[in-house]
């Protein structure tokens, strides 16, 4: 049975009596079940292939139901205009998983952690940690180790408490992990809540050298028997004489190790475990959006958390704490065609759920509608051009040994259409520098075998025209109908009318 350590009181957190821990030896650490499967655990390997992982230990947990969605605003615009997207995805957890925690810092104060200002980084970022946690859901607890183990604080929610713990001096030649971590489950098992995870936050900068005979073998008996309390725990080896495999070791998993060769990171790292311990069920989730070809991004609407590949058309978004109301990406496109489409290819998202499992949803593709802009209100400035592509088959034209390629739409060419229509047929009209300043799409009315569609604009020419042929299917332009075309002020005539007329015709 463990020694109680309650170091509370009705009237707040007591901190003037710390309780102090003297190593133990051998024997006397074989304190019950607990113990002595742990001890079981480390005699059932050797040293260096020995790391006992959070599913030997943790119960089963419940994975959560995520929602996803994905809504566009608006949803039907004309070309040009912008639409917005907004990425959703909320969990829904057992209320199990999304619990509380109940922390103890435990900062090595050895002789040698004085050297290099280690140990006045050690309590920096120690109180980063503690302004960082959120302490109407957390607990924390501040202990002390050297040659044996102090609490300075007991769990507790008083931030000026742990920040005065934190501070307190304390120095000793020794360093005993074992005694350390026995000091901080004891406080654990006596005064945590029971619906709170435990976690034991642990930083020291080298081997252990007490207890003895074996300090090493003390150390991952002591973590074992944590572990198989239910306690999570992470270590921080401070500089680069830290014993890395050991802190590998005494962690729940290897993920939950942390080297910190110099100082200066030592509060990204606290940082790190902070959002691990948050009481976060669902974690490291990354987004990756693929858009499709007729999306064209607003880069000035991406946040500064996005990565945008512009070679691969992705957008992507990692947060390693996923909140418990859910994650929103949001950024904004604009659509380059007419028609009803989906403005991504595939969106996915891949998180870690609250069993470790990691985890792959698909968001909805919801189509927009654009539709063409009004038409250019520039009075008797406005341009016109007219475009009629048809089936040009039949007629005397230019093509030797055959017919048709006259330019004329005739009743022998409506005969060869209605046999196979042309499909919907695109086209795009710039100006001088390269804009698009109109954009239309032919229809494909009942009775019709021909398209007609009208560009406007209010700029004066020159224009390039041009139509778009991918998916002619068993249709081709005629020779003499080419696909890109330059039209300048002399097509406009009467020039008075400011209208022209261009014709495109199909051969099967």
């Amino acid at each position: 049975m463990r020694m109680a350590m309650r170091m509370t009181a009705p009237g707040g957190p007591v901190c003037a009596e710390p309780r102090t821990y003297r190593p133990l030896n051998a024997q006397s650490r074989d304190r019950g079940t607990i113990r002595r499967r742990a001890f079981a655990l480390l005699a059932a390997s050797s040293f260096g292939a020995f790391v006992i992982g959070p599913a030997a230990f943790a119960q089963p947990a419940a994975r959560c139901d995520v929602q996803v969605d994905t809504v566009l605003s608006p949803a039907r615009v004309r070309l040009g205009d912008v639409v917005q997207v907004r990425h959703r995805l909320e969990p829904n957890c057992p209320a199990a998983v999304l619990r509380s925690a109940d922390i103890i810092l435990a900062l090595d104060e050895s002789q040698s952690m004085r050297s290099d200002g280690r140990l006045a980084a050690a309590q920096a970022a120690a109180r980063a940690f503690v302004d960082a946690s959120d302490l109407t859901r957390q607990r924390i607890g501040v202990l002390g180790f050297h040659g044996d183990a102090t609490l300075r604080a007991g769990l507790t929610d008083d931030p000026l408490a742990l920040h005065d713990a934190i501070g307190q001096p304390g120095a000793g030649p020794a360093t005993d992990l074992a005694a350390a971590l026995d000091a901080a489950q004891s406080e654990l098992d006596s005064a945590g809540r029971p619906a709170a995870r435990p976690v034991i936050i642990l930083i020291t900068d080298g081997l252990p050298n007490l207890p003895l005979p074996d300090p090493v073998r003390a150390a991952l008996v002591a973590a074992n028997s944590a572990k198989l309390a239910g306690t999570d725990i992470h270590t921080i080896g401070l500089g680069a004489g830290a014993a890395d495999d050991l802190l590998r070791q005494v962690a729940t998993s290897a993920a939950q190790f942390y080297a910190s060769p110099r100082n200066a990171e030592l509060v990204d790292v606290y940082t790190a475990i902070a959002v691990v311990v948050s009481a976060s069920a669902l974690r490291s989730v990354s987004l990756t959006d693929t858009l499709s070809a007729d999306a064209s991004l607003v880069v000035a609407s991406l946040g500064p958390d996005a990565f945008h590949d512009s070679g691969a058309g992705t957008i992507t978004w990692h947060n390693a704490l996923f909140p418990e109301d859910g994650l929103t990406w949001i950024y904004s496109v604009r659509p380059t065609r007419l028609g009803t489409y989906p403005l991504s290819s595939d969106t996915n998202a891949r998180y870690q759920d609250a069993d470790g499992s990691l985890q792959d949803i698909a968001f909805p593709r919801p189509p927009v509608t654009v539709v063409e802009p009004p038409p250019a209100s520039c009075g008797e400035r406005t341009w016109t051009v007219l475009a009629h592509a048809f089936p040009d088959a039949t007629g005397k034209g230019p093509l030797t040994g055959r017919s048709g390629c006259n330019l004329r739409f005739e009743g022998a060419d409506w005969l060869v259409g209605g046999a196979a229509r042309l499909p919907r047929l695109r086209w795009t009209m710039r100006n001088a520098a390269g804009s698009r300043v109109a954009e239309a799409t032919g229809a494909q009315g009942p009775g019709r075998v021909d398209q007609w569609v009208t560009l406007r604009t209010c700029e004066p020419p020159p224009y390039v025209l041009e139509l778009d042929t991918t998916g002619l299917g068993t249709w081709r332009l005629c020779p003499n109908s080419t696909a890109v075309r330059t039209i300048d002020l002399r097509d406009f005539r009467p020039r008075a009318y400011r209208s022209t007329l261009e014709r495109f015709g199909f051969l099967r």
